[in-house]
């Protein structure tokens, strides 16, 4: 877990098959987290909370028994072209007044649900590919009194 107020690198690693959540970053912790393939976590492979405000980028999110990635209460940050996908809930969840800025990420979930927007949540989506490979499910799902913008998506 990275908190407080943190901001390793974390680049080029293997995290698989935790009993919990795969990398968590929370408090008002940032960094650099590049390259790294999350596998198989009981709960969410990249959990995001508190004020944290990271850089996410080239990752890989797989297999998760929860959503893929979870951004949520104020946290901030920028997801950038990483591959989330097979995941048991949402690929992508952002909730409470979390504002990422979400670009071009390959999001191939099963049905479950590409990209949720809870009540409330905000940021900025540009670019990404949301694609199906399983029964019919939905892509995006956004909530009620949502602020987020949503450009060049699929």
């Amino acid at each position: 877990a990275v908190l407080d107020s943190a901001r390793p690198d974390v680049e080029g690693n293997v995290i698989q098959d935790g009993d919990g959540r795969g990398l968590v970053v929370t408090g008002s912790a940032g960094g650099r987290f590049v390259g790294n393939t999350l596998l198989g976590h009981r709960l969410a492979g990249i959990y995001v909370g508190g004020q944290a405000e990271p850089e996410m980028a080239h990752n890989l999110v797989a297999r998760s028994g929860a959503s893929g990635v979870v951004i949520e209460d104020s946290a901030r940050g920028r997801f950038a072209d990483n591959a989330v996908c097979s995941n048991r809930c949402a690929a992508v969840a952002v909730q409470g007044q979390a504002r990422p800025v979400v670009e071009r990420n390959r999001v191939v979930h099963e049905g479950r649900g590409g990209i949720w927007l809870g009540e409330r949540a905000g940021g900025e989506f540009r670019g990404n590919l949301v694609e199906e490979a399983g029964p019919a499910g939905c892509g995006w799902r956004i909530g009620d009194h949502v602020t987020a913008v949503v450009v060049g998506s699929a």
